[in-house]
């Protein structure tokens, strides 16, 4: 039996992963808005781009103001936007990255949460999805900032299922270890060898992989699933967390 049409907001479609995730919610027959900062180079069919900066509350405000005008409501939010590199050890972190890091990883997700949840409240139902990282619970080597952010996202998805679960809202985060995208050649050699070495099943994570766990999660099947932290990380939560090589403090 086919459901009805939700509206779904996917903020960091224009992201391997998001971009996944927007086409399956066509896929499926949904109705899909993707919130980026700037708009991606290639439409994608079927989702609706919405310019906004999501570390800023007047816009972000007003962006999702101006949908409501077309009677619009928000049924699904997927938090896929995220900002993760510059590789350093902790006291080689310059106090304005870690702030970005924060600003875009736990300020953004909490802006668009805060926008949502009446609409949800109003229909009695939700679904929150928020991406994290499995560095959130083992740490990340050399990436103090990001494992910090995306920590703090835990404890807002948490504290979310924890107070609007009674309303059929449902909150729950998906912590991918390394995601295969372009942006992975980017990282130190030493940095990339670590993260392989606490994986059992020794490769990278998909994005179609990340993709169908968000789907999973904001999807009727997962209406008793509230305030969870599911692991796509090849088994890495199962190990101890070992280094590879000798730590580097030079750079």
């Amino acid at each position: 039996m086919s459901r009805p049409a939700r509206t779904v907001l996917v903020t960091g479609a224009n992201g391997v992963v998001g971009r996944i995730v927007a086409e399956r919610f066509v896929a499926l027959g949904d109705r899909v808005f993707g919130l980026d900062l700037t708009a991606p180079a290639a439409a994608l069919p079927g989702v609706t781009h919405v310019d906004v900066d999501l570390t800023d509350d007047t816009r972000v405000r007003a962006a999702l103001d101006t949908l409501r005008r077309d009677d619009v409501r928000f049924d699904v939010l997927v938090n896929c936007a995220a900002l993760f590199g510059d590789y350093r050890a902790t006291h080689r972190i310059a106090l304005e990255t870690w702030d970005r890091f924060m600003q875009v990883n736990v300020r953004g997700p909490f802006l668009l949460i805060r926008e949502v949840l009446p609409d949800m409240l109003a229909a009695g139902y939700g679904r929150i999805v928020n991406v994290a990282s499995i560095s959130s619970v083992q740490g990340g080597y050399r990436q103090a900032h990001y494992a910090a952010s995306k920590a703090a996202l835990i404890g807002l998805s948490n504290t979310v299922a924890l107070e609007y679960g009674p309303h059929g809202i449902t909150s729950n985060c998906v912590l991918p270890g390394v995601i295969d995208v372009p942006r992975l050649a980017d990282a130190p050699d030493d940095v990339r060898e670590h993260a392989l070495s606490t994986v059992p099943s020794r490769r990278w994570a998909q994005p179609e992989e990340v993709a169908a766990a968000v789907l999973y999660l904001a999807g009727d099947e997962a209406g008793y699933v509230n305030g969870v932290q599911l692991p796509v990380d090849g088994g890495s939560a199962l190990l101890q967390l070992r280094f590879s090589r000798e730590l580097r403090f030079d750079d």
